[in-house]
């Protein structure tokens, strides 16, 4: 029995679409993924299904009360579809995909519910039932969704032959009929989340007469077709809407127009590896992307940024690293597939084969990023050499890739600044990967003329050494790596490497040796172990040591400044580690430091730099030398005090202090008790209030207004100091303070 063709302009009842021995609606492969289960689709979060259904019933009473009040029932147009027929009966849909499925999953759901199978011919033909089991909707954006449809809808939408209904819907996973490879098929997935939430929402809404509600839906819900009447007309159509309503992304506009570019007319694999990309972005999905859209879309920007570095055409490199949206337009006529499919064979590998080999190499959120989805330029620059160096070797193993990874990452660490889209470095960068001769990093050296922002002197050097280390290559290259990590070189070891030489020639044992007690000096995140180091390098007199930091003076308290001061005195640096390996105390060393150094204080006094959180420290005109508790002088110590007090009043270390703005303080053992003595800076700054209080936490004090909550802090007022008052009139006083109030015992 042959098929009536569908009329163009017509409305259909959705009994009419799901009828008939031969008739099928086909979901082609130039369509996107089913995606209306997904919860985080749409820009707005939307629940899609669960949106669509609540509307669905909110319609069919409405039409429950109109049908009361009048005699004749209406039909409802839930818009339009797109399609062509071919072959006859075969409706091949443009648009539509959405809501024809979610539609065609619900009547499903309500076959499932009613109990008696009195919706399975809406499902599925009697013929097609007995003889290849293709349901009325068929999806054919790959096989596993095509046999997945088959087996819902007469496994688990349609009673067994036992006459007994399968598994509940949760536990579909479970069926022998349930292939593992159906994980990895976005449409698949989606579908079962919308098939859970239309059960949910029948099993919760008993009120609801859920026969007449499937009669409904079958008979008084219509769709307008619009005749496509051929495949390129539907293409055209797919590319420009959506049925949500949001521009399709670049990869699925991009889809079918690569598909049958003249470029790919020889492609007999080109929907199949398609799919395989689209199947393998989505199974690699992160940062909230619950489809393949973003990772897909990125990397086409990627094969796009190859193809125009080829070119040589930087203007086109540029614009698309400049575009702040990461808008581009992929060159379908210029692009053949095999490009696209060669590069995605090297993402593929690199995160299969060489994982493992560093966490930042094969970095996940790279396949699929958050806020705009787009790589920025310096991961680009780390990440697109290493990409196109495993495109163009194919006798590579893992220890190649892993070093031309660090090397471009080790370039990022000290080159930041200069990796800009003014200076080509992402062009140069893959430029450098195309010009080598062979698959070995040390042809680099043989790449002829090379931008010193991509092949600095140090690297040279570096690899130099590298090509002379026979039988210890590995192992060189693993103590270069180490080092190029330490926060004193942070990818620079020019000075290392000086120090490791003699008369020109590089001297592993003594690299090793060095590299060592760097690693026990300034390694460690034993901040007492560390404030050592910064307190006896101050013997040396080093240039530029403490680091100028704005207002502060800092003793490398950020990595940064470490550096500065290794580069800047690499003779004293050398000889202070020198004194070390043979074996002097660093202690020894902190001992040369005589007054006539200003920092000689906070030198010999363990506890100033311990005060310090940033190792911050500045010099004021009325206090001399004042301790930073932070980033700022808003909690300070002035460092004449600290002396005063170790010596009159014995104080054993100092402790955090309170974090309150303008409040600085020490503390110390009376009779084994600890007390806080805390200044704070009154309004006008010419004078100065100290309170004596008990181990409390002086934030929740205050003195001027007293908010609720607050405690009165004028209670532990000891006494007023001026700028008039002699520091020995101060101490004494102090002194006096303390001695009275040692055994009192201090209450509310």
């Amino acid at each position: 029995m042959s098929e009536r063709k569908l009329e163009g302009g017509r409305s259909y009842k959705l009994s009419n679409l799901f009828s008939g021995e031969h008739r099928a609606i086909i979901i082609p492969d130039l369509q996107r993924d089913y995606c209306w289960g997904d919860p985080i689709h749409t820009s707005e979060h939307k629940d899609l299904v669960r949106d669509f259904l609540i509307n669905l019933i909110e319609l069919f009473e409405s039409a429950q009360t109109s049908s009361v009040n009048s005699s004749r029932d209406e039909d409802f147009n839930l818009g339009l579809i797109y399609g062509y027929e071919q072959p006859l009966g075969q409706i091949q849909l443009c648009d539509g995909q959405q809501r024809i499925t979610t539609l065609y999953l619900l009547i499903g759901m309500l076959n499932r519910y009613l109990g008696d199978d009195s919706l399975k011919r809406c499902l599925i033909s009697e013929y097609e039932e007995n003889d290849d089991k293709e349901p009325y909707l068929r999806y054919s954006i790959r096989e596993s969704s095509l046999y997945f449809m088959s087996d819902l809808v007469c496994r688990f939408f349609i009673r067994g032959v036992e006459g007994v209904w399968p598994l509940a819907t949760d536990k579909i996973r479970e069926c022998e009929w349930y292939y593992n490879d159906y994980d990895q098929d976005p449409s698949i997935q989606s579908m079962l989340r919308a098939v859970v939430i239309i059960e949910t929402t029948i099993s919760q809404r008993t009120d609801i007469d859920w026969r007449r509600f499937a009669d409904f839906i079958l008979n008084r819900l219509t769709l307008l077709y619009y005749d496509m009447g051929t495949r390129e007309n539907g293409e055209e159509t797919f590319v420009v809407i959506n049925t949500t309503g949001e521009p399709l992304s670049a990869a699925q506009n991009l889809k079918p127009k690569i598909v049958y570019e003249k470029i790919n007319a020889h492609e007999d694999k080109l929907l199949e590896r398609w799919e395989e990309m689209e199947t393998w972005f989505w199974v690699h999905r992160a940062n909230g992307n619950d489809t393949s859209d973003v990772g897909l879309g990125e990397f086409l920007r990627w094969v796009t940024i190859f193809h125009y570095i080829r070119k040589f055409d930087e203007d086109a490199v540029s614009s698309i690293l400049e575009s702040e949206s990461g808008a581009y337009t992929f060159p379908v006529r210029e692009i053949p597939f095999s490009d696209i499919y060669s590069t995605f064979t090297a993402v593929k590998s690199i995160y299969e084969k060489y994982y493992s080999l560093d966490d930042a190499l094969a970095n996940k959120n790279y396949l699929s990023m958050g806020g705009n989805g787009r790589l920025q330029l310096i991961d680009l620059y780390k990440f697109l050499p290493v990409v196109r160096y495993v495109e163009r070797f194919e006798d590579i193993n893992v220890s190649d890739v892993r070093r031309v990874f660090r090397y471009f990452l080790n370039l990022s660490q000290y080159l930041s600044k200069e990796i800009t889209v003014k200076n080509r470095s992402l062009s140069q960068a893959v430029g450098l990967v195309d010009a080598m001769t062979d698959r070995d990093i040390l042809s680099f050296l043989n790449c002829g003329r090379v931008s010193k922002h991509i092949l600095p002197d140090e690297e040279r050097r570096k690899l130099s050494i590298l090509s002379n280390s026979t039988g210890r290559r590995e192992e060189v290259e693993e103590a270069f790596w180490t080092t190029q990590k330490f926060r004193v070189f942070q990818g620079e070891i020019s000075p290392l490497l000086n120090w490791a030489s003699e008369d020109g020639v590089f001297r592993f044992e003594s690299f090793k040796t060095y590299a060592a007690k760097i690693s026990e000096v300034f390694e460690t995140n034993d901040n007492p172990s560390l404030d050592l180091a910064r307190r006896a390098m101050v013997s040396y007199n080093l240039d530029g040591y403490p680091v100028r930091n704005g207002r502060n003076l800092s003793f490398c308290g950020e990595d940064w400044q470490w550096k500065k001061v290794v580069v800047a005195n690499p003779t004293a640096i050398q000889r202070f580690l020198d004194e070390l390996i043979e074996g002097v105390d660093m202690h020894t060393i902190i001992d040369r430091c005589t007054t006539s150094n200003k920092w000689c204080d906070i030198v010999h006094d363990a506890c100033a730099l311990a005060y310090c959180e940033l190792k911050n420290v500045q010099e004021d005109q009325a206090e001399g030398i004042i301790l930073i508790r932070r980033k700022n002088a808003t909690t300070w110590f002035p460092v004449n005090l600290l002396k005063e007090t170790r010596e009159r009043f014995g104080a054993e270390q100092i402790l955090k202090l309170p974090r309150e703005p303008f409040y600085i303080g020490f503390t110390r053992t009376i009779d084994g008790r600890l007390r806080y003595l805390q200044r704070r800076l009154s309004p006008r700054q010419d004078e100065v209030d100290l309170y004596l209080m008990k181990d409390e936490d002086p934030s929740s004090y205050i003195d001027g207004d007293n908010p609720e909550g607050k405690k009165d802090l004028e209670k532990y007022r000891c006494m007023k100091v001026t700028n008039e008052m002699q520091l020995d009139e101060i101490t004494e006083g102090l002194q006096a303070l303390i001695a009275k109030c040692a055994d009192a015992d201090f209450k509310d």
